[in-house]
């Protein structure tokens, strides 16, 4: 908001802090620096999260096939019985079961794209941005 209205602080009066042209352009490069170091560590967490995921998801196949191979036929059989059984009470065609995938994805879309699309515009904007430029509405003047 600071770049796109120009509003940025000439004075910090409390502080007794006073910015020429050059501080004001200062204060931008600091704000996107804030922005990417907030970004990266955003990233940093959700690739995290996601390996852990994909990791305990393998982990429990690993298991499920070490032990499906220590089962005779006889227990194979009843096993796939007992999941046919609970498939037919958890309906494939399910309104929930149908959702899984949509949510899924808009969750990811909206939990990793969006903050990192916004960062990117943020970014932009605040290291364009010029401190002298006037704000694009008049009503936002001082006087």
């Amino acid at each position: 908001m600071i770049a796109k209205t120009g509003l940025l602080p000439t004075e910090i009066s409390a502080l007794g802090i006073k910015f020429d042209v050059a501080d004001q352009k200062a204060l931008l490069s600091v704000l996107a620096a804030v922005v990417v170091y907030f970004t990266v560590a955003c990233s940093l967490y959700a690739v995290s999260d996601f390996l852990a995921w994909r990791l305990s998801l393998w982990r429990a196949f690993g298991e499920w096939a070490i032990r499906r191979a220590k089962q005779t036929d006889k227990e194979k059989k009843a096993e796939s019985e007992a999941l046919l059984d609970a498939g037919e009470a958890f309906n494939v065609r399910s309104v929930p079961r149908l959702l899984i995938t949509p949510v899924s994805t808009l969750r990811t879309s909206f939990e990793f794209l969006v903050p990192l699309a916004f960062a990117s515009y943020v970014v932009t904007v605040v290291l364009t941005a010029s401190p002298t430029q006037k704000p694009p509405n008049p009503s936002l003047e001082t006087t």
